[in-house]
C-alpha cells in the first residue's frame, strides 16, 4: 500500500503470460514480466494488476457471488470508442447503458472469466465525443478507477 490507496490487486491464473498478452494487446495495459510474475498498468499512476501462476490442481475461476472478486473498471473518456475496438479482437462486449446516477458503462470478461466494467468519464446525456487516437488500442488514455470486491 503506497500512502493508503490500493496499489494493486493480485490474481491467480493458470497461464500468467497468456493473460498478460491479452492484457497488453486487447485493453491496452503495460506489461511487464518480474521474476515469473506479470505486472499491468495503464501509463503514470494508478492500479496495477498482477498475474500470478496458481498453484497445481487449482481450480478455474467462476464468476459467482460467493467469489470475493468482482470486477475491475476501467474509466475512458468514449465508452462505444472502448467497446467497439475490444470487439475488433473479437471479445464480446456488453451493449452500453447509462446505469442510474453512476454512468454510462458496459461489461466484458477476460479469457480467465474476470469481469471488467468500461465506465464513462460523464453521463451520456452530457457525452462530447473526444478525438480518437490510434497509436492506442481502446484509442484514448484510459485508467482502472475502480476495483470491487464483494
Amino acid at each position: 500500500m503506497i500512502g493508503g490507496r490500493l496499489s494493486e490487486l493480485v490474481l491467480r491464473v493458470r497461464d500468467p503470460a497468456s493473460l498478460a498478452s491479452w492484457y497488453s494487446e486487447v485493453m491496452g495495459m503495460e506489461a511487464k514480466e518480474e521474476a515469473g510474475v506479470w505486472r499491468l498498468a495503464y501509463p503514470g499512476p494508478g492500479v496495477s494488476l498482477v498475474l500470478r501462476e496458481t498453484g497445481a490442481g487449482a481450480r478455474k475461476y467462476v464468476a459467482s457471488r460467493d467469489s470475493c472478486y468482482w470486477k475491475i473498471g476501467v474509466t475512458v473518456p468514449d465508452v462505444e470508442l472502448a467497446r467497439q475496438r475490444i470487439m475488433m479482437r473479437g471479445v464480446q462486449v456488453s451493449a452500453p447503458s447509462q446505469f442510474m446516477e453512476v454512468g454510462f458503462l458496459c461489461h466484458l470478461s477476460d479469457p480467465c472469466g474476470f469481469t471488467i466494467e468500461l465506465l464513462q468519464h460523464t453521463f451520456q446525456s452530457n457525452f462530447v465525443p473526444p478525438s480518437p487516437d490510434e497509436s492506442l488500442a481502446l484509442g484514448q488514455p484510459a485508467v482502472i478507477g475502480q476495483i470491487t470486491t464483494r
